[in-house]
């Protein structure tokens, strides 16, 4: 039985010029971010699904972050959710820095150097049992969202620490290959998460601080570019053609007696949405 994902890929029409764009991206020959937008039916998620589908095939590390009217990301939760797609082992001082924020049982971590390096579980063997995280180094997200109340360190300097750390973390991640990031639904952010993306993260890109990574915004309205349009491919997404939309259905089984009479009659009542 094919997955929700396969029947996507498999119902997959036009779009071909994106594809092409995005491929570019991918091989670190176009602009590093990617803004699709188009009105709700347009193909928006079949799109992405695709893209999604082209990091796979080409063993390319990725994230996606969705907003949903229940998961409305701020910038916190944005970085985590960056983190535990790429491999909470590359930020381990971010997580450190999150906890000495969050947590007021934070206690202080000691920084453990060693000539020949940790050897973890060497020569080991293991059998009838259950075994937890194995690691030379592992340090855990309390996943508190509240700043500790014991501390006078303001909500703006707080970003800003979090945000360096998150950066420097991200960029020593990236020298094991590029990562893909795909945000979806991006007209659910909040301005203040908007900004914070543009200024912040994607602005981390133009000033030269993280190199080997791909951004891809896909949203039903296009954002404001600011200064930073020299680095966006932007890709409008305006409805499937008659021609496509014959397709499509060719793609969903439909038997050819009956799929051009089907195609007008969605071309009149939907108009390519």
């Amino acid at each position: 039985m094919l997955t929700q994902l396969e029947h996507r890929l498999a119902q997959f029409v036009n779009r071909e010029d994106e594809m092409r764009r995005f491929s570019e991206m991918l091989d670190m020959e176009g602009k590093p971010v990617m803004v699709v937008w188009g009105d709700s039916g347009c193909g928006k998620s079949s799109l992405l699904a695709r893209m999604i589908h082209e990091c796979a095939q080409r063993k390319l590390r990725k994230s996606e972050v969705v907003w949903t009217p229940t998961r409305n990301h701020d910038y916190l939760a944005v970085m985590r959710k960056i983190r535990d797609d790429v491999g909470a082992e590359h930020f381990n001082r971010f997580t450190d820095l999150i906890n000495f924020f969050t947590d007021k049982n934070y206690e202080i971590t000691i920084k453990i150097e060693t000539n020949g390096g940790i050897e973890v579980a060497r020569d080991a063997t293991i059998t009838d049992s259950q075994v937890g995280d194995i690691g030379g180094v592992i340090i855990k997200d309390s996943n508190f969202t509240i700043p500790r109340d014991d501390q006078a360190v303001p909500e703006d300097e707080r970003m800003a620490r979090l945000t360096d750390q998150f950066l420097q973390d991200l960029s020593g991640a990236l020298k094991a290959g590029p990562i893909v990031v795909f945000f979806d639904a991006i007209e659910k952010m909040t301005g203040e998460t908007e900004a914070w993306i543009w200024n912040e993260l994607l602005g981390a890109i133009a000033n030269g601080k993280l190199q080997n990574i791909r951004f891809v915004l896909c949203g039903q309205k296009a954002p404001d570019f600011g200064e930073w349009h020299w680095m966006v491919e932007a890709a409008e997404l305006g409805p499937l053609g008659p021609q496509h939309i014959s397709e499509y259905l060719k793609n969903r089984g439909v038997d050819e007696a009956n799929r051009q009479a089907l195609a007008d009659l969605l071309w009149v009542t939907t108009k390519g949405n």
